[in-house]
């Protein structure tokens, strides 16, 4: 046998086993809805079933089985399900919307407010996309460090340099800061807060050593009105 007829041969088995696996989800699909409706609130069974509709191709109808899911007990679990297949079956406003109602559901999380600007974002939302960050500012840690960077760099897009201040206040505190949020931050204190941006141009001189660092620190305490700290 050839090459070409052994490719064949092993394209044709790959095939028939990828059509006995489909015939054996199909058939399993209403045995685990059927366990689900008598334990609803298992959600490995759910996730088992949202699974198999995306291994048989056929996304939109898990994303209906989670809808009708939903409607009568709206979990966060289930939720969050919806969200996430509405997702990744490109249906973004259904996942804004159950984003959305999730936050009404559970107390707004930093990660979760996040995935939703982001998703806003996406569809230059940016307002709304600034809405969904403050939803879960009061709870935001500077553990939350995504957020807090997102929101930062969403406020100078929106040239709310209050919020974006407040922001990279904050980011720049951050091991891992780099001297790109250092600089934004010394822009945004320049004119409201000379001094402040002068001690934070030092820091970044401390901390980084390059001359520019140096030259902009001693611009910024002149220009403060302190040459005693030059």
């Amino acid at each position: 046998m050839s090459t070409d007829e052994d490719d064949r041969s092993l394209h044709e088995l790959d095939m028939m086993r990828l059509a006995q696996a489909q015939t054996a989800i199909e058939a399993l699909l209403p045995a685990l809805q059927h366990r689900l409706r008598r334990t609803p609130g298992d959600m490995r069974l759910l996730g088992e079933i949202i699974a198999a509709y995306e291994r048989l191709g056929r996304p939109r109808e898990g994303i209906a089985f989670l809808q009708k899911i939903t409607a009568s007990l709206p979990t966060p679990q289930a939720l969050k399900a919806l969200a996430d297949l509405a997702e990744r079956a490109g249906d973004i406003d259904l996942a804004l919307a159950t984003l959305a109602r999730l936050d009404t559901v559970v107390a707004p999380e930093p990660a979760r407010a996040s995935r939703r600007a982001a998703l806003l974002i996406v569809r230059s939302r940016f307002d709304d996309a600034m809405q969904a960050l403050e939803s879960a500012k009061a709870v935001a840690t500077d553990a939350d460090r995504d957020y807090w960077r997102l929101y930062s760099s969403l406020a100078m897009l929106l040239q709310d340099d209050d919020r974006a201040r407040a922001a990279l206040e904050r980011v720049t505190r951050f091991d891992e800061a780099n001297a790109f949020e250092l600089a934004d931050l010394i822009e945004l204190l320049t004119d409201v807060a000379p001094l402040a941006a002068a001690r934070e141009a030092e820091r970044g001189w401390r901390r980084y050593g390059d001359t520019p660092w140096l030259m902009r620190t001693l611009d910024l305490y002149v220009f403060a009105g302190r040459p005693q700290d030059v």
